[in-house]
């Protein structure tokens, strides 16, 4: 059994994919910690947008993530293994997030 849930391979995953310089549409938990997981391993100058959301007092008439994007849902035409997490970006993950809220099983 390795050392380091799902959840743990998941954020480190993701954090790989950004870059320095890059602008990073976030979310919260799990893509949050990716992202403060990139910054402090190798994208220093990274920016990060979070969505916070909409609040409404009606519920929308039309499913907005299908009419608002005008593209195609598109999965990467190579996908590759995510080697697991290094010693280093497990000490990180746990200093993100002491009490395992997001990261343990």
């Amino acid at each position: 059994m390795p050392a380091y849930m799902p959840a743990a391979l998941m954020v480190v995953a993701a954090a790989r994919e950004i870059c320095d310089y890059d602008l990073a549409f976030v979310g919260m938990r799990l893509p949050l910690l990716s992202f403060q997981l990139a910054h402090a391993t190798h994208a220093p100058h990274a920016t990060s947008i979070f969505e916070i959301g909409a609040v409404r007092d009606t519920p929308a008439s039309e499913m907005i993530y299908t009419a608002a994007t005008g593209w195609d849902l598109r999965v990467a035409a190579s996908l590759h293994e995510t080697l697991p997490p290094t010693d280093e970006e497990l000490r990180l993950l746990r200093q993100f997030d002491p009490q395992g809220f997001w990261t343990r099983a």
